[in-house]
């Protein structure tokens, strides 16, 4: 999927989000977005099931409530605020999530 492809739905999708009854649900079931710069996206609530957003850039992102179960997020950035919070997950992302919190280390 190229940006421009991936903007016009992220652009339907905010119509949505905010009520316009000619916005759509983000669904990106299986959609390679791999790099893609996804910077700032208000994802909430969007289906990204089996996405591959290995590489993509997430900073920022509200994932709010978004289907990421099965999806790729292999070198990517999980949004460390607010907007990471209630994503639905599958165990492979999950154990991946708490092996980097276990890794940490920590010094005070």
């Amino acid at each position: 999927m190229d940006q421009k492809e991936l903007d016009k739905i992220l652009e339907l999708h905010k119509m949505w989000l905010n009520g316009d009854e000619n916005g759509k649900c983000a669904n990106l079931y299986g959609a390679n977005l791999s790099d893609a710069d996804l910077y700032g996206a208000d994802l909430r609530g969007a289906n990204l099931y089996g996405a591959n957003l290995r590489g993509a850039n997430l900073r920022g992102a509200n994932l709010r409530d978004a289907n990421l179960r099965d999806a790729n997020l292999d070198f990517s950035c999980w949004p460390l605020w607010c907007g990471g919070l209630g994503v639905k997950i599958d165990d492979r992302i999950a154990r991946q999530l708490i092996y980097h919190v276990c890794s940490a280390v920590v010094s005070s």
